[in-house]
């Protein structure tokens, strides 16, 4: 790895015999491994296992991993070669990502897994949610080897909001110059067209009061008239 491109590193070493469970923890914030675990296959004495926390995309791969990545890294067990299915088996690496990086980022938490680097190109590893707390979530990946990886995760799509369409007053032509129309309104003008139509219905509405009143008393008007006609006839 290029020297430039490495953040931090951390090693530890562990005594490995044939049939044991061999962890390897670590401890430094800057590093997002957890621990990696294995079964010895072999005896072999102490080893040691690397980790490089990278800034950027490592320069031992051709291109970035897929989806959002949050941390580059190299892992590396025991001299070049050693750590293959001969001498180990049931590889698992244990990571950490913070919250703080999954919202601001808008990750989808059930996304976020461990890629690593092989045959020139990035293979996603079965990865599940372990562990997690108010500040981080752990995560735990079986691996087949190690070289180059990243953890990384995939945003939450969100649904286009699609605006309202506002319609806007047609130009109007007038005389050869443009002239905006002004925007309707519900106000009644004194004397325009509303306003006759008004007069009319009040008009009609009196009439009518009127032509009721008269059905009901036309009795007593009947009388009435009846009486001026007798006293006339006087």
């Amino acid at each position: 790895e290029d020297f430039y491109n490495i953040a931090e590193t951390e090693t530890q070493r562990v005594s490995v015999f044939k049939g044991d469970n061999v962890s390897y923890s670590f401890e430094n914030t800057q590093n997002p491994i957890l621990n990696i675990k294995f079964t010895a296959k072999v005896s072999a004495g102490k080893v040691a296992s690397k980790v490089e926390v990278l800034r950027n995309t490592s320069t031992m791969v051709d291109t970035p991993a897929p989806g959002k990545v949050y941390q580059n890294i190299n892992i590396w067990v025991g001299n070049y070669g050693w750590a293959t299915e001969k001498n180990i088996k049931d590889m698992t690496i244990s990571f950490t990502v913070p919250l703080d990086w999954i919202t601001s980022n808008n990750i989808d938490k059930s996304s976020i897994a461990l890629y690593r680097y092989n045959d020139d190109s990035w293979e996603q590893l079965p990865t599940s949610l372990t562990t997690r707390n108010e500040n981080s979530i752990t995560f735990t990946s079986s691996t087949p080897g190690f070289s180059p990886f990243a953890i990384s995760g995939e945003t939450v799509s969100i649904p286009a909001v699609i605006p309202t369409a506002y319609h806007t007053p047609a130009a109007v032509a007038n005389n050869g110059s443009n002239i905006t129309s002004s925007p309707q309104t519900n106000e009644v003008e004194p004397g325009g067209k509303a306003g006759t139509i008004m007069l009319w219905v009040l008009f009609i509405i009196v009439i009518m009061a009127v032509t009721v009143i008269i059905y009901q008393r036309k009795d007593e008007i009947l009388q009435g008239i009846n009486n001026m006609r007798q006293q006339r006839g006087r």
